[in-house]
């Protein structure tokens, strides 16, 4: 597993980088929270149930791509009124951006983000 130091390093970096984004959570596949840097009022239980539900979703798009036989899921994007949440993952580990409406303009630069920091975390 990677060092929650180095990960805590890349979620730093990152919410400096890209200042639209309210939040970024590192968890293991299996819905482990490794750590979570937000903006927002959230505390470790609420960092762990946005977790838990993307976790639970993307293990649904995974059976839906399989079933259309689209190949393996790469990353997840679920829009919402007020901003999106995107999961990305590489190994055992996954990093969830939390995005504002405003931030929607910036989409592209954060998946190309996530899946730079991921390879470099993963190596």
């Amino acid at each position: 597993m990677v060092d929650k130091k180095k990960i805590e390093e890349v979620l730093a970096k990152m919410m400096d980088d890209i200042t639209s984004l309210e939040g970024i959570i590192a968890a293991k596949t299996d819905g482990t929270v490794i750590v979570g840097q937000t903006i927002m009022d959230t505390d470790q239980a609420g960092l762990q149930a946005i977790t838990t539900g993307m976790l639970k979703a993307a293990k649904e798009a995974v059976s839906v791509c399989n079933i259309a036989k689209k190949g393996k899921i790469q990353e997840m994007l679920i829009t919402s009124e007020k901003g999106f949440l995107l999961l990305a993952g590489a190994g055992d580990l996954v990093l969830i951006a939390i995005g504002g409406e405003d931030a929607k303009s910036q989409l592209a630069l954060i998946r190309k983000s996530l899946k730079i920091e991921l390879s470099k975390l993963i190596g």
